[in-house]
């Protein structure tokens, strides 16, 4: 009888569900920014980048055109929305991979650019309704208002988590970060990650990153 319960256990344990990767993995894979997802960084040169164009071009037909986004391309454009303004910058690199950020700069009047200095990117002015939500996936997640507990509790635990920022890893590459001799403790990937940055304890931007595209 023992044996019999023992064996009908072990076939029960057949056809419960299989462990998944958690909530915050699901939910991170669906991620967007403008409707640019996360899961299209995990393209090659040039492609993440029209994929990028494309979704620009959708969310701001006026400021955006698909066919400028190309391979080792890097450039930005400025919203302003009553009394902040937000800055998009990008890159597509073959040596130092592809980055996307959106981030509030309050009562900062020049745009500037991160690549080149005394670079200053052009502007425009938009209605709130017409630049938020920023991200369509996750609409509750909003620059300037967000808390690190109110991300954590939409997007789940992150691989990664400091005063000033959270790492929330799609996909990493552990024999890049050996070789290349970085500290995922430290929040050093090499992976395609979004990344959200706090100042004050309220989210100021949102980050994605395609590390493993780019060199050490």
């Amino acid at each position: 009888m023992r044996l019999w319960t023992l064996q009908f256990s072990l076939i029960a344990l057949l056809f419960l569900p299989k462990p998944s990767l958690g909530a915050a993995a699901n939910t991170i894979g669906g991620f967007d920014l403008f409707g640019f997802k996360l899961t299209a960084l995990d393209q090659g040169l040039g492609k993440r980048a029209n994929s990028l164009g494309q979704a620009l071009a959708t969310a701001f037909p006026k400021d955006f055109k698909a066919q400028d986004f190309k391979e080792n391309y890097y450039n930005g454009h400025c919203f302003v929305s009553g009394p902040d303004q937000y800055k998009l910058s990008w890159r597509d690199s073959e040596t130092e991979g592809f980055e996307f950020k959106v981030e509030r700069l309050k009562d900062q009047k020049n745009c500037a650019s991160p690549f080149s200095e005394g670079q200053s990117f052009k502007g425009a002015s938009l209605q709130p309704a017409q630049f938020f939500p920023v991200s369509r996936s996750h609409p509750d997640l909003q620059l300037g208002v967000s808390t690190p507990a109110q991300v954590q509790k939409e997007l789940g635990k992150p691989a990664y988590a400091s005063p000033t920022k959270l790492i929330y890893v799609l996909k990493r590459d552990m024999e890049k970060e050996k070789g290349c001799g970085s500290k995922p403790s430290e929040g050093d990937f090499y992976g395609i990650e979004l990344q959200l940055g706090f100042a004050n304890g309220v989210l100021q931007s949102m980050d994605m990153v395609n590390s493993i595209a780019g060199e050490c």
